[in-house]
């Protein structure tokens, strides 16, 4: 859901950064359901916060030791790294950042998918699901890379750019809702309507904050 937002709803969303810096300073959502397709809707951040750029972001990726050393010895290995689109999703007062890794074998015309980093912060979690990169940067399990270096850092909320009142997206338990949230879209098309009710449960949480 966008922020202020009752309904989820397909969205393309790009984050912006000022000239020769990297931090995100807004991010833009290109709404495409009912009748606000084809609308755009810009997010500001406070001006006195640092918010992680997604070259921020990949930087921190290549520094984790273990992520680094897992895929030096892949590409040593004969083997071609693909790091796919970085995304930066906007959950509750904060953000993930997914991307896929991929790899391709000499021998194979075609990638496979072989982990999913998830960055929260200066967390960082490389694991071979998104489920348990999500589990690894909320501290419900152990990285299961030698070396690897996280540590919790909150993203601040962003505000509405428009003539309203600023938004503040509310805060909530988003670990165990996102968390619920991933299960049961993992179910496909008989468990949407499950996920549509950890949705709202997540935003009766936040509001009651």
């Amino acid at each position: 859901k966008l922020p202020g937002e009752d309904t989820e709803e397909v969205s393309l969303i790009m984050p912006f950064t000022p000239r020769n810096k990297q931090n995100t300073i807004a991010w833009l959502a290109g709404r495409s359901d009912g009748e606000n397709l084809g609308s755009l809707r810009a997010y500001r951040f406070p001006t006195d916060d640092l918010v992680f750029g997604p070259a921020q972001i990949e930087a921190r990726i290549d520094q984790d030791p273990g992520i680094s050393a897992q895929l030096t010895l892949w590409e040593g290995a004969g083997s071609e790294v693909i790091r796919g689109n970085l995304l930066m999703i906007p959950i509750g007062d904060s953000f993930l950042f997914v991307e896929p890794i991929y790899l391709q074998a000499e021998s194979s015309r075609i990638p496979e998918l072989k982990r999913v980093v998830v960055a929260n912060g200066n967390n960082i979690a490389m694991e071979p699901t998104f489920q348990r990169s999500l589990d690894v940067v909320f501290g419900r399990r152990a990285s299961s890379l030698p070396g690897s270096d996280s540590s919790v850092a909150p993203t601040p909320v962003p505000t509405r750019d428009d003539d309203t009142d600023d938004v503040v997206i509310p805060t909530g338990d988003l670990e165990t809702l996102i968390r619920q949230a991933q299960d049961a879209s993992e179910a496909a098309q008989d468990e949407l309507n499950r996920l549509r009710a950890i949705l709202d449960e997540l935003e009766r949480l936040q509001n009651e904050q």
